[in-house]
């Protein structure tokens, strides 16, 4: 019988703690990841807390299956800069560009395929709620060689097959973002103090801010009432600001920052909990809500470039990016494991893993045990029983089969339990 172990009926907290990551944790303690490149970073997506997608200039979509640790650069269309990239699950995801721009992918990012929008526009964003139904948006701000300013909204139900104008107007400023809460309601905001809303999925648009004092850059819906728009005040002070409806966009209040700060994203990872991202005298800055956006507190993290978005998968979670390849990770990532794994009883080599692993008990025994591999998603991916470990002797186990990312072993007996984070390669 094992000794000296975690009491098995403390188990379920523990896996509640791997997989939630609640206790111990600051939010102010950000990390930065080595994104491997020098690129502007303009956006981030995660699946889970495992799974990831980063767009940018030059052709630059990065992917990571271990939460940002390591970060693969695809092989995406070159000659464009990815503005905006989303992926509904772990096969079906797009980013846009200039030009009209629209790639898809249905493996993960491993092969991309042109769409065909109808589109010769900036694309800055797209925002799907399923694998078949999204919407883009962009424009052009008057530049050479028409000198004429340009706003579009596309959609598509099958997944970008094909797409169709819900909007396209001359002599109004781009678009520069878009977020749907439901399949009927959504905004979309973009230069010259423009915010649309929509109550149809989009058949019809309706101007519900037009304010040329401002400009809109990033808006986010947490439910039919309630959406938060970043926005810059032209005017002197050059202020950001962040728009607030609870009424579904029938009223607008507005709350002011110092003008020596730059906001150019919002996320919401529920109701009440939300992070604005931007910078400050050239360095990385986020603002962060816990009450709905009535008070928002500065996060200020010890590194990073001036960051362009910010993404979370759950209120602990989030990844920023940035500048010069900035790419932050909340602490929760990080110490959500080390705090819990560590255990000098057992060994897990090699670790990382790309075909097998040995685990072994240190200087202990144990009979008739229970081996479970889960995801970050708490989903069980593997399992063996009735395994005997001689002391300092243990057992092989195969990964091969296991995606790329980050897994939490957990070994036991009848009363007691060893747990293990382990990366697969």
């Amino acid at each position: 019988m094992i000794k000296n172990k975690i009491n098995m009926k403390k188990l379920n907290l523990l896996l509640a703690i791997i997989f939630i990551v609640t206790s111990g944790y600051s939010q102010s303690d950000w990390h930065e990841q080595n994104s491997g490149v020098n690129n502007y970073l303009f956006d981030v997506h995660f699946i889970n807390q495992s799974e990831g997608w980063i767009s940018g200039n030059t052709g630059l979509i990065l992917h990571t299956t271990d939460g940002g640790i390591s970060w693969e650069n695809l092989e995406a269309p070159a000659n464009n800069t990815y503005y905006s990239i989303f992926f509904a699950d772990e096969y079906n995801g797009w980013a846009t560009g200039f030009g009209g721009k629209i790639i898809n992918t249905y493996d993960g990012g491993e092969t991309w395929n042109m769409q065909n929008p109808g589109s010769s526009q900036f694309l800055y964003d797209i925002f799907f709620l399923d694998e078949n139904t999204g919407w883009a948006v962009g424009g052009d701000g008057g530049n050479y060689p028409s000198f004429i300013s340009q706003r579009e909204i596309l959609h598509t139900n099958d997944g970008g097959q094909t797409w169709t104008h819900q909007l396209n107007e001359s002599h109004k400023s781009p678009l520069k973002s878009v977020h749907f809460s439901s399949f009927d309601n959504g905004y979309a905001v973009g230069e010259t103090g423009t915010i649309l809303h929509t109550t149809d999925g989009g058949s019809t648009w309706t101007e519900v801010i037009y304010d040329q004092a401002y400009h809109m850059h990033d808006v986010f819906t947490t439910n039919s009432n309630t959406a938060f728009v970043i926005a810059y005040y032209l005017g002197l002070p050059h202020v950001p600001a962040i728009f607030k409806t609870t009424d579904g966009a029938e009223s607008w209040s507005s709350q002011t920052f110092s003008e020596d700060l730059s906001l150019s994203s919002i996320y919401f990872s529920d109701e009440m909990n939300g992070w604005a991202a931007g910078g400050q005298n050239g360095s990385a800055v986020l603002l962060k809500t816990t009450d709905g956006g009535e008070n928002w507190e500065y996060d200020y993290p010890s590194n990073g470039d001036y960051l362009t978005k910010v993404f979370f998968t759950d209120n602990q979670t989030g990844w920023a990016v940035g500048g010069s390849g900035t790419v932050l990770a909340t602490a929760a990532f990080f110490t959500g494991f080390e705090d819990i794994t560590q255990d000098k009883n057992i060994s897990v080599y090699p670790n990382p893993a790309t075909s097998f692993i040995n685990v072994n008990l240190n200087n202990l025994s144990g009979n008739n045990m229970n081996l479970n591999i889960f995801n970050m998603n708490g989903q069980l991916v593997y399992t063996a029983s009735d395994l005997n470990l001689a002391e300092n002797q243990g057992v092989q186990i195969s990964v091969e089969k296991l995606k790329k990312g980050i897994y939490q072993m957990v070994l036991t007996d009848a009363s007691n339990s060893f747990s293990e984070k382990i990366v697969v390669n």
